[in-house]
């Protein structure tokens, strides 16, 4: 009896958690299956303590911190262990943060900024803590500073292409302006709030969409070209032409470029005592982000081709 309300209980609360989900299809099955369901009791959790989503986003953070500091000790299995419990739970309250601002209805452009910045810092934790333990006790001396700085650039670069082609499926499919990704000079030229945090969070989010303008092979001919088919009375043709071409690419994404994967090789190599594997996987993963890369670049001239040929039959 005990079990089967115990069940019955993590079957509903699975299911409420599923719900809090926007978009489904862009979720990876760890997120589904693991962040999104513990993020949501942590989510129920600080709102019964009364934290706000950017409060949770700051824990989020620290438990990062934590995380890196941790894996300086790289030849201390219990103390990885620990590392690798910390940043696990850092991205469970990441995704606890946005929960909790569906939940109280506090969901905002500022927190999706921060959120990605958050995960940036987190990732720059564990690298200097990492790096710091082969500079002070391997031979590697300063050559392990180059090597993490470009094993991050990799990383950076492969989750804004990633995360661009995760947001522009939310705004198409999602029918939210909210999710629509400006460009560098869309930023440049709209009214900036002055203030340090408020320019430091831009020069921050001028960064990552540099990256995204660059590492991507959607142009910004094809952005305005899919945006005005969405908006004009082709909008249904196109929505349903864009989930057939990019729903499936996005597993790929996720496989080669997505944060689950880079943190999962991060913490096994570091068990074994060599963030330094980690480092390579994450520069030699740069190949495979350009093959998807060029993947999504026929996916888009397939979609054009069909439009095109949908616009003049309409005609």
């Amino acid at each position: 009896m005990i079990l089967r309300e115990v069940k019955n209980r993590i079957k509903s609360d699975f299911d409420k958690a599923c719900k809090s989900i926007k978009i489904p299809e862009v979720e990876e099955w760890f997120d589904i299956y693991f962040s999104r369901f513990f993020g949501y009791y942590l989510a129920l959790i600080s709102r019964f303590f009364g934290l706000s989503p950017h409060q949770v986003s700051l824990l989020s953070l620290l438990s990062g911190f934590v995380a890196g500091y941790l894996f300086f000790f790289q030849e201390d299995l219990t103390l990885v262990l620990w590392a690798c419990f910390f940043i696990t739970f850092s991205g469970l309250l990441d995704s606890a943060d946005g929960q909790l601002a569906r939940m109280t209805n506090t969901a905002s452009d500022l927190g999706r900024k921060i959120d990605a910045i958050i995960d940036t810092f987190v990732f720059v934790a564990c690298y200097v803590g990492g790096s710091l333990y082969f500079f002070m006790d391997t031979p590697y001396g300063w050559y392990i500073f180059p090597l993490a700085v470009l094993a991050g650039y990799s990383h950076s670069a492969k989750s804004a292409a990633y995360e661009f082609y995760k947001t522009e499926f939310m705004y198409y499919l999602g029918n939210d302006s909210g999710y629509r990704i400006p460009t560098v000079g869309d930023l440049k030229t709209e009214k900036r709030q002055t203030g340090f945090w408020n320019t430091c969070l831009y020069y921050l989010e001028l960064d990552y969409t540099g990256k995204q303008d660059f590492f991507v092979s959607r142009s910004y001919e094809t952005r305005l070209k899919f945006e005005s088919w969405a908006q004009e009375s082709t909008g249904s043709k196109f929505i349903e032409l864009y989930k057939k071409y990019n729903h499936s690419i996005l597993t790929w994404w996720a496989l080669t470029c997505g944060t689950n994967v880079h943190r999962t090789v991060l913490m096994i190599s570091s068990c074994f005592g060599r963030m330094d594997l980690y480092f390579y996987f994450s520069i030699v993963g740069f190949i495979p982000y350009m093959v998807v890369n060029r993947f999504q670049k026929k996916k888009d001239d397939q979609l054009q081709k069909e439009m095109n040929s949908a616009t003049i039959l309409n005609a």
